[in-house]
């Protein structure tokens, strides 16, 4: 029996290969045309087709370096459809049923794979260099199931991630890097992060390898947490020009040090202050006391010796800041527009199906006085890339060998005129993708959630909340005209409700009619920032697959716009969400008026905040808000510490 062959579902398969030729191997298999399969003594599997070709896979051997008559260098669709038919052919459909349902539930881990196997694998050579990048020190996450129980295993690495897609067999590790195709390193370390972690509970571990993970330089950081102090003193609104001045220095001291998180909270703080001064529409308070707030959790989280998160983790000394990629093939989830006055911007999400995670491609457009600002389908046909619009890339799938990652997961396509780029259209058929970024069940996908690190302590990634939910059914579609407000009622394939928003947006003057249209069909799955509530979880949808791929904010005018039902929505009672954006509201206008001398009205709604909060029993939170109180204007200098003390809490009660 070749269980590694019975272990590679589909979804694997697509990682060795892709997902178009899985499908026309599967559909070749139910044509009838599909491959006559032998077993040798030896293990091999043949396939013979109708046409003649033979592919053979060996045992021991991953698919690509197995051979077939059909001189591919790369995995073709033969070497696919023989290891989707050895499935039946092995013992039947329903022998087949069991033994895939008894590799999905098998409780393994890559920790069990031994150093001697991993050397077969990878080779000696690869291990030294394993071996040495341990020594100098790392920090990487393991994901025990990826949020599902049949999910592969996987680590995340400081430049890449390592997928594990076939039990206890090193050679169907799947890594992203450059020198995966010849075999990599990567497999032996994220092998050493699973025998880490082992013992320790819950389905992601952040683990530290080699020598400590050396203390964070107090200096560079207490420079960020001065001149932060005294941008809370003096307020956004009364800051002098040059203050975003100060903030080059210390952003330089954070990139040579490599604290990567630090360094993109000082780089988005300057932004954000830039976008105040210039009076923009995409500036807002509440971002920036967010990031004020986050910086801070992390030099303190960094100088906690006991802590779970290792310094490494928290700044994030160990991510690389730009990861070349040679082979990436990545599936559009949709585009999100925005407007600033004659500006205009452009977010496209691209789902990676060998690592499940989210990609942003960003674009911007000036428009000159003299030029009326293009929104919507006229966008959609601006150039995005290289012979490619926003259109086409928006609702596509690519194929490039010239991309650069960002560790905050932005993506950047160069220009080759050895490799380009490739964009095909997709329909959203996107039941090939992994798990956590395709969810089926929200409520397994809520405890997944509650295993991750604090927000303000994880790694800082554009499109974290960014996934694609299966769904079963639409039972409501609405319009609140007060809001401009589209509001759909939605079950995932589990049958658990799912609640999607799109509010209407200049950049996109035909979103919430494109999206109407899409969801009085059946819809297959949807995309978007998943977010979770009290009341559930909801969307602001980027794409919608239902006949079509759908993608609403870059939709043309309908044909026939539908009727919707008009609705007036009233919020469900929520104390202690109310409780807490009331605070988070407060917190930012603070932040705005400045603490050396707040007004005595916030003062005052300080210290009444402090009781409401008492009232929806949160009262560690309330202490902080009474201590806030005392401390602003000129009576004490702790004001800047005690406004941190409680931004991190409203965050953290927010985050759960």
């Amino acid at each position: 029996m070749r269980a590694d062959l019975l272990a590679l579902t589909p979804q694997a398969l697509a990682s060795l290969a892709n997902l178009g030729l899985v499908k026309r191997a599967t559909r070749d298999i139910e044509e009838g045309i599909g491959p006559d399969v032998n077993e040798l003594p030896d293990g091999t599997v043949t396939g013979t087709f109708p046409d003649g070709t033979v592919a053979k896979l060996v045992a021991g051997k991953p698919l690509k370096e197995c051979p077939c008559s059909c001189n591919s260098l790369a995995v073709c669709r033969h070497r696919i459809g023989v290891a989707l038919a050895y499935k039946t052919w092995h013992d039947g459909a329903a022998s087949r049923r069991a033994a895939a349902a008894s590799v999905h539930v098998e409780s393994w881990s890559p920790a069990e794979i031994s150093d001697a196997t991993l050397e077969r694998a990878i080779g000696k050579a690869r291990m030294e260099a394993a071996r040495g990048a341990m020594r100098a020190g790392l920090v990487v996450t393991v994901s025990r199931g990826s949020g599902e129980p049949d999910g592969p295993p996987s680590a995340l690495l400081p430049a890449c991630t390592v997928r594990f897609l076939v039990p206890r067999d090193p050679a169907y590790a799947k890594c992203d890097c450059r020198d995966a195709a010849s075999g990599c390193p990567h497999v032996a370390v994220a092998v050493w992060a699973f025998r880490e972690a082992e013992g320790r509970p819950g389905d992601e571990v952040v683990v530290s390898l080699g020598s400590a993970a050396a203390s964070a330089d107090g200096a560079s950081l207490d420079l960020a947490r001065e001149v932060t102090h005294e941008l809370l003193r003096t307020g956004v609104a009364a800051l002098p020009s040059t203050f975003v001045m100060r903030l080059a220095p210390i952003r330089a001291a954070l990139e040579k040090l490599g604290y990567v998180w630090p360094l993109t909270s000082i780089s988005d703080l300057e932004r954000a202050l830039e976008a105040h001064a210039s009076r923009s529409a995409l500036y807002s308070s509440l971002d920036v006391a967010q990031i004020l707030g986050e910086l801070e959790a992390r030099i303190r989280a960094s100088r906690v010796d006991t802590s779970e998160l290792p310094a490494r983790f928290v700044l994030g000394s160990d991510v690389a800041a730009v990861t070349p990629l040679e082979h990436l093939r990545l599936v559009s989830l949709g585009v999100r527009l925005r407007a600033d006055g004659r500006a205009r911007f452009a977010d496209v999400f691209l789902a990676d199906p060998d690592t499940a995670m989210v990609l942003v491609l960003s674009k911007r457009w000036d428009f000159p006085d003299t030029a009326e600002p293009e929104d919507g389908p006229v966008l959609a046909k601006k150039q995005l890339a290289a012979r490619t619009t926003l259109g086409a890339m928006a609702a596509g799938q690519i194929v490039t060998k010239v991309a650069k990652r960002r560790a905050n997961r932005s993506v950047e396509l160069g220009t080759s005129r050895a490799a380009m780029t490739s964009v095909t259209p997709q329909r959203g058929e996107w039941e090939g993708l992994p798990a956590p970024l395709l969810c089926r069940d929200l409520s397994a996908h809520d405890a997944w959630l509650r295993t991750r690190a604090p927000r303000a302590l994880r790694p800082r990634l554009l499109a974290e909340d960014v996934h694609v939910v299966a769904i079963s059914e639409v039972s409501e579609v609405m319009y609140v005209a007060a809001e401009q407000e589209l509001r759909a009622h939605l079950r995932d394939e589990s049958g658990h409700s799912l609640t999607l928003t799109l509010t209407h947006q200049r950049a996109a003057p035909y979103a919430i009619d494109a999206a109407a249209a899409a969801l009085a069909g059946k819809v297959r799955f949807v995309s978007g920032a998943l977010t979770r509530t009290s009341g559930g979880f909801s969307m602001e949808p980027l794409a919608v697959a239902a006949d079509t791929l759908v993608v609403p904010d870059i939709a043309d005018v309908p044909q026939k716009p539908l009727d919707l039902a008009r609705v007036t929505v009233h919020a469900p009672k929520d104390p202690l969400g109310d409780a807490l954006r009331r605070a988070e509201s407060l917190l930012a206008e603070l932040l705005h008026a400045g603490l050396g001398a707040p007004s005595a009205t916030l003062v005052d709604r300080c210290k009444k905040n402090a009781g409401e909060l008492e009232e929806a029993g949160l009262f560690g939170i309330a202490s902080r808000f009474r201590h806030l109180g005392d401390s602003l204007g000129g009576r004490s200098a702790g004001a800047p510490s005690a406004w941190l003390n409680a931004q991190i809490r409203v965050a953290l009660a927010l985050d759960v």
